[in-house]
């Protein structure tokens, strides 16, 4: 599974909720097409300087959300409004793994295998 699309139907996930713990940024996706939950994880990285400032924009968006006016007449704006939030999130997401798996780092301690 592409961290950030439904493993069901393939549509792109709205951000539910997340929180850090051991090294790895923990979240909880809602699927905008088929109403699926998942769970996804992204190794924090923070001494690559060029993977922070991705993790920073990202994050960034995410504590703003979507755009909302509260507005139940627009519900249909609202709805694309929501889905653009998603895309930009899914393209900075798809970046930062793109990143981490371009330059791994062996962490101390640890062997290969």
């Amino acid at each position: 599974m592409l961290l950030g699309k439904c493993h069901l139907c393939g549509s792109i996930l709205r951000i539910h909720s997340h929180f850090v713990a051991d090294g790895y940024q923990h979240e909880e996706y809602y699927c905008l097409g088929c109403g699926e939950f998942s769970r996804g994880a992204i190794r924090l990285r923070p001494e690559d300087p060029v993977w922070q400032a991705l993790y920073e924009r990202r994050q960034a968006l995410i504590e703003q959300g979507p755009p909302d006016h509260g507005l139940l007449r627009r519900r249909r704006r609202k709805s694309s409004e929501v889905r653009q939030w998603s895309e930009r999130i899914y393209e900075l997401t798809r970046q930062l793994v793109e990143e981490g798996e371009a330059s791994p780092r062996a962490e101390p301690g640890t062997a290969s295998r």
